[in-house]
């Protein structure tokens, strides 16, 4: 039977999803799209190495003011509009905690936004907010708390 040892199943605070999985058989492992993984066997032992920017719901802690927040982090890539990823990672939002989210935190603001400027997600809106507690290139959203 193959046992399947776990040497990494972590979220950083780079917002940086690292997964290194070995095992004595091929390791069958769906990983989310477009992931580039490597996959290599030495001696009888099988590996599976990969690492992804991560978009998903993760806890967020701000130890500096002692509070933590039920998020979706959302890796932004170039050339997508802040507003138009606040309203898709707004939408993961309510699937997975059944509520909207309120709040969306960059690390900085895009050039000629407002501070609170408010996003319409429906008949909701989403206010976007700086937050040093965001990792460069991603947005999270959430409630207040």
């Amino acid at each position: 039977m193959a046992e399947i040892i776990t040497l990494a199943d972590t979220l950083g605070n780079d917002g940086v999803y690292r997964l290194h999985l070995m095992s004595n058989a091929p390791i069958e492992r769906e990983l989310p799209p477009g992931v580039e993984e490597i996959r290599s066997v030495d001696a009888g032992t099988y590996s599976l190495k990969a690492a992804w920017r991560y978009r998903g719901p993760c806890r967020l802690r701000y130890v500096q003011y002692r509070w933590e927040r039920l998020v979706i982090l959302w890796a932004m890539n170039e050339g997508e509009k802040v507003s138009e990823q606040i309203v898709l990672a707004g939408d993961e939002y309510f699937s997975y905690f059944g509520k909207r989210a309120e709040f969306a935190w960059v690390r900085k603001m895009p050039a000629g936004a407002a501070l609170g400027v408010s996003v319409p997600v429906g008949e909701n809106e989403i206010s976007l907010f700086d937050a040093e507690f965001v990792p460069d290139g991603f947005l999270a959203v959430g409630n207040g708390h």
